[in-house]
């Protein structure tokens, strides 16, 4: 820095040093402006005593107009007072600076600019300066407001967290989504925070796959679950983190995205129901009501506890339809499937298994309580009343409770033969299995 060149100026007081050296020819070209003053920190100092030309360039102002100038004709209403309040902190203290502002072209268009203030001596002229190597960030600031603005405006929420487990980042949508206090300030707070007034529960669910990403640094594609809410509702969510790893260290952070899951869960659920439930009755349907029987004999073979099955159907049901319509019919087997559900467990399961035919799946249930329950549906199905077609229904049921290592098919056999028995006697009655 002891050997830039300036020409314009004879000024002894504000002159450089005079040598035309190979460093004052690089400094002259960089792209990076260079700006070197004097030490006076009182107006009308500091004065400049040397720009090259990239600062030329940047600002609008030629060596000339600059030269004897103060940096403070840079400056105008956006400047950041407080960045310039530091700088003469800094500088007055002997120390170096750095900081970012607006500052102004000479046609009063502002610029952002990043820059780097240190001071040294020379030995030629035995005065000290300070030489400011500066960059233009107007650019990458108005790119980074854009990403603010992005990321303030999407409608997924994103939370990032460091390697030290604190939160530099949380946009409205994650306040939202998450249903956090919109009076705290969460950055700089442990992520662990955002649960604290949450069931161990949801904790459990959601903290241990974040904590998992943050320690192994591998990726969660997606985990789901419910979120409560402090209106005492739930709220269905998604989220998948990315790790970042800080600076070719073994630490780890992650950046957290949230997802409204609801209209996603409830798009799923309508299908889920289109595959396995009745579209007319809302029962499971007949390929659903198989694997529900698969799994429940598994369990009942694994616990050693009781499963019976209920085969019904309505009697002379397709007279029904010949007569009054299977407008008619429909209506008959929606109320009778109404009817049905109201009277069962949360544990049993209706199934539509084909026509006029229904079985109920009854886990954890012998035979005789079986029984029981086709029985009382018997009766409360025979007391219903329509209003148009024949009046009431009747439903013949054979129940059956399964038997070790018996198959599925066999086991659905012997309950149909019960049926069929019951039938044969007369219908509208119940008959077990042998």
């Amino acid at each position: 820095m002891d050997h830039l060149h300036n020409p314009t100026l004879a000024d002894p007081d504000t002159a450089l040093p005079d040598d035309a050296s190979l460093t004052s020819w690089i400094i002259g070209r960089l792209y990076d402006s260079v700006l070197i003053t004097t030490t006076d920190l009182d107006p009308p100092g500091p004065l400049i005593v040397y720009a090259n030309e990239a600062f030329c360039r940047k600002t609008g102002y030629s060596c000339a107009e600059l030269i004897g100038q103060s940096p403070r004709i840079l400056q105008g209403p956006a400047t950041n007072r407080a960045v310039i309040d530091r700088l003469r902190e800094n500088l007055k203290a002997g120390e170096t600076f750095e900081g970012e502002t607006v500052n102004y072209r000479k046609n009063g268009e502002p610029y952002f600019v990043r820059w780097n203030i240190r001071p040294f001596y020379s030995d030629r002229t035995n005065r000290h300066y300070y030489v400011s190597i500066q960059r233009e960030t107007t650019r990458e600031v108005e790119a980074n407001q854009i990403n603010d603005r992005i990321v303030e405006s999407v409608a997924e929420g994103i939370i990032a967290i460091d390697a030290n487990g604190y939160i530099r980042l949380l946009n409205p949508a994650a306040r939202r989504l998450l249903d956090l206090s919109a009076e705290r300030n969460w950055l700089s707070v442990h992520w662990r925070e955002l649960f604290a007034s949450r069931q161990d529960s949801t904790e459990s669910a959601f903290a241990r796959p974040i904590e998992r990403v943050i320690q192994s640094g591998e990726p969660l594609s997606s985990h789901r679950g419910r979120w409560p809410r402090s209106d005492g509702g739930t709220i269905d969510i998604e989220i998948s983190a990315t790790p970042m790893t800080v600076a070719e260290g073994s630490d780890h952070g992650c950046v957290v995205i949230v997802r409204d899951n609801t209209v996603q869960r409830r798009f799923e659920r309508r299908l889920w129901n289109a595959a396995n439930r009745d579209m007319l009755t809302d029962a499971y349907n007949r390929r659903f009501g198989e694997e529900i029987l698969t799994r429940e004999i598994g369990l009942a073979e694994q616990e050693g506890v009781p499963l019976s099955l209920i085969y019904f159907d309505i009697d002379h049901f397709k007279p029904i339809n010949d007569r009054y319509g299977h407008g008619v019919g429909d209506r008959i087997l929606k109320a009778l499937a109404d009817c049905v559900v109201q009277r069962l467990r949360q544990s049993d399961y209706f199934v539509r298994w084909g026509g006029e035919e229904f079985l109920i799946i009854l886990p954890g249930t012998e035979q005789r309580s079986a029984g029981k329950v086709a029985e009382a549906l018997r009766e409360r199905i025979a007391g219903m009343d329509f209003e148009h077609g024949p009046g009431g229904i009747t439903v013949s049921a054979g129940v059956g409770q399964y038997k070790p290592h018996e198959d599925l098919r066999v086991w659905i056999n012997r309950v149909d033969e019960a049926l069929y028995a019951a039938k044969g006697a007369g219908r509208n009655r119940v008959h077990t299995a042998e």
